[in-house]
């Protein structure tokens, strides 16, 4: 199955710069129903997904829960790569609060509620990748994602 049903099409760069606010994963899991990896203990670029087919990304978000974290994610879709993303570990805490929003959106307004969320439906032809890397403080890193392939 292709999707739009005329051809391929061609993937275009998602949008940048997008941040979401987090206190805790759990939060995020139990709020948008993503599922959650843990970034390995090193500091290398990780697979963390590798899928082929047809299909849509729903959801990706990078965050962490210990301060002074630095990470990158890098999204290829059809053999592209669409978004390639680094934010470094500063004063303001790096990714700890304010993670990568790569695709939909989230916001928790405090610590105890407030949460809200949107998915968005990227579409992919034939294959999706997602690579991070935890720049510092690997054990901190988490990628909560949803996708779907299309049957």
């Amino acid at each position: 199955m292709i999707i739009g049903g005329s051809g391929n099409k061609t993937p275009t760069s998602l949008l940048t710069g997008k941040q979401g606010l987090h206190y805790g994963y759990q939060d995020v899991q139990l709020t948008s129903g993503a599922k959650m990896t843990q970034l390995a203990a090193n500091t290398n670029l990780q697979t963390i997904i590798d899928v082929t087919g047809s299909g849509a990304l729903c959801f990706c978000y990078l965050m962490s829960v210990g301060n002074n974290t630095g990470a990158t994610i890098k999204i290829t879709l059809d053999g592209v790569l669409v978004a390639s993303e680094t934010r470094a570990n500063d004063s303001s805490g790096g990714i700890v609060n304010y993670g990568i929003m790569s695709v939909g959106g989230m916001l928790q307004g405090n610590a105890t509620g407030g949460k809200t969320l949107s998915r968005d439906n990227v579409p992919f032809n034939v294959s999706l990748k997602i690579e991070c890397q935890a720049l510092n403080n690997p054990n901190a890193v988490y990628l909560a994602h949803d996708y779907y392939i299309a049957t």
